[in-house]
């Protein structure tokens, strides 16, 4: 029963966040701010249930917490998409949403790292050239994270905030390399959506070629990331 209701789950998220996409792209923000709160609020519940059925108890309550951090994160993303509000609410929105989802990958990062302290051989290496190669895919698409020299360091944070992602996506490779199980495996494909939803945003957020289309696929792989990450720990096995 609980399963059912988790794939029930996993269909509303993406219903709600079709909205979100529809009511953004005719710029009905309040609309399309109700409709991500609750594609995030779904993406928690199916980690909610995880988190009750799961045996690896502090696994589950690290992926759990992690959850929120992202339907927080999302909240404030989607009060910066709207053009509506002052400038420096949306800048601020923008910059403590990003804090927020990088609490969220570090306490997913703790919870790989409990399965196996094996998960940074891959990891580290992994965020390093992964790093590299989205700022050189970043430089094509003329990404300027200063935003016109208004944001000091703002390449800094970029990098660091990157990083992170990227750790989480190969201790999550790393995972299924030292510890492969369902579980393992779900998350490592879900950390690979999740790097590829952030680097979408940074090109969509600073770049030079914004488009509609971009905010799709960032969607999309987004919350197929946070998806399959919070089904991970009822599958795994010990």
């Amino acid at each position: 029963m609980n399963l059912m209701l988790m794939l029930v789950l996993s269909l509303m998220c993406y219903f709600f966040a079709g909205g979100y996409l529809k009511r953004l792209k005719v710029k009905n923000y309040n609309a399309a701010l109700l409709q991500k709160t609750l594609a995030s609020a779904c993406f928690v519940g199916i980690g909610a249930f995880s988190l009750s059925m799961s045996w690896y108890e502090k696994f589950a309550q690290l992926v759990f917490l992690g959850l929120c951090c992202g339907a927080v994160g999302d909240v404030l993303m989607a009060v910066a998409k709207n053009k509506n509000r002052k400038l420096t609410v949306r800048s601020a929105s923008f910059g403590v949403g990003m804090l927020v989802f990088l609490a969220g990958h570090v306490l997913y990062i703790l919870g790989l790292a409990d399965i196996t302290f094996d998960v940074f051989k891959v990891g580290i290496p992994y965020a390093v050239a992964a790093v590299l190669l989205s700022l050189l895919f970043e430089k094509k698409q003329k990404v300027d994270y200063s935003c016109g020299r208004r944001l000091k360091g703002g390449i800094v944070g970029a990098v660091i905030y990157l990083f992170a992602v990227f750790l989480m996506a190969g201790c999550a490779c790393g995972a299924a390399v030292y510890g492969f199980c369902p579980g393992t495996l779900l998350f490592a494909i879900g950390g690979l959506f999740f790097g590829l939803s952030d680097v979408i945003l940074t090109s969509n957020s600073f770049g030079a070629y914004p488009s509609h289309n971009k905010d799709i696929s960032l969607i999309f792989f987004y919350y197929s990331g946070q998806i399959l990450i919070a089904f991970s720990p009822i599958l795994l096995i010990a």
